[in-house]
């Protein structure tokens, strides 16, 4: 057979451009990105670079603009790199047959919600003298619009406290009930709580009211039947 040997050798593409006699071809590469047929941007990178930045797309009419896989880490050959539309979404929610967080926001269709469980981390952080029904840690991964603040529903009992942990502490948060969820704002990575509100029985309350209406409309018909009575006399 033929050999090379102490003739050809392997050298690496950095090396090889820095040759004088190289031909452009293997010094650099140019990348062209394509949007619906039309060119809007072009990248020349050295052969075997990487692009770290794809172009940015503005979302169009409900949907966003992902760009064709094409090895950007280490381009090796000019290329017209294309990509597709895909409708973006609203609402995302764990896995349970009946969700017990949905999160509201703009996401692509990569992005997923993880509620983790909190409540042992709620007792040893300060909550206060209650415990908590159920706490989540709530993160949001994957491609959505940048957003830090979602509009989040939790499954949750009728009557109940929501406290969300800040920087100040286990805070006291307003919400909206939407049937069997509440409803709030909370920032990704946020932790929040919720404790059942017991309802304080009123029956001996009743029972009193109701004792003083008695009395007193027993004592009112006691004086009615003496002053008739002594009306009757004076006649």
């Amino acid at each position: 057979g033929i050999s090379y040997a102490g003739i050809a050798y392997a050298v690496s593409l950095n090396e090889l451009a820095e040759k004088a006699k190289t031909p452009n071809l293997f010094k650099k590469v140019t990348v062209k990105f394509s949007i619906d047929g039309k060119i809007t941007e072009v990248f020349e990178v050295p052969c075997g670079g990487r692009i770290t930045d794809l172009p940015q797309v503005g979302n169009e009419q409900g949907k966003y603009w992902r760009w064709d896989d094409f090895g950007a880490d280490c381009v090796t050959f000019s290329q017209t790199v294309s990509g597709e539309w895909h409708r973006m979404i609203t609402t995302i929610a764990t896995n349970e047959e009946i969700p017990q967080i949905l999160v509201e926001g703009i996401f692509d269709d990569e992005a997923y919600v993880v509620a983790e469980d909190a409540a042992e981390f709620a007792l040893k952080n300060g909550f206060g003298e209650g415990v908590p029904t159920a706490a989540f840690r709530v993160r949001v991964f994957g491609a959505e619009a940048g957003e830090s603040t979602y509009i989040v529903r939790c499954l949750s009992e009728e009557d109940c406290k929501l406290s969300v942990l800040t920087d100040a502490g286990w805070t006291e948060r307003e919400f909206e009930r939407d049937g069997k969820y509440i409803v709030f704002e909370l920032n990704n990575n946020g932790i929040f709580a919720i404790e059942k509100v017991i309802k304080k029985d009123r029956t001996p309350y009743i029972m009193i009211v109701c004792g003083a209406i008695i009395l007193t409309a027993a004592f009112a018909a006691i004086i009615a039947v003496k002053r008739r009575r002594g009306k009757n006399k004076a006649e």
